[in-house]
């Protein structure tokens, strides 16, 4: 192999979108049970405060819908290209085996 050329394994790939996943997970568990503890401490603040207390907790929400977003598009394009990977290396087995008879070829 070149220094300009990479191996990929695609169970790597998949390893790594059910980590993703997990995370997720996690994520989403922690981060929303968070959420709503810090919801319920909103009452009895002054209409002042509780505006800027409203503020606070939306952008919370919004912080963990997009966290949660960005994780499902990291894992799906992971799991994309691991499926890429097997179809693009499953092509160039067929490929290698159909020229296997090929004068052409190197045979050692």
């Amino acid at each position: 192999m070149s220094a300009h050329e990479s191996e990929v394994d695609p169970e790597v790939l998949w390893h790594s979108a059910r980590t993703i996943t997990t995370t997720a997970d996690l994520a989403e568990t922690h981060l929303k049970s968070s959420d709503a503890a810090v919801a319920s401490c909103g009452r009895g603040w002054s209409t002042m405060a509780s505006a800027g207390f409203d503020e606070f907790v939306d952008r919370s929400d919004r912080f963990t819908r997009d966290l949660l977003q960005k994780l499902a598009d990291l894992e799906q394009s992971t799991r994309a290209a691991a499926a890429q990977y097997e179809r693009t290396d499953a092509a160039s087995g067929r490929e290698i085996a159909a020229t296997a008879g090929d004068s052409r070829l190197l045979n050692l």
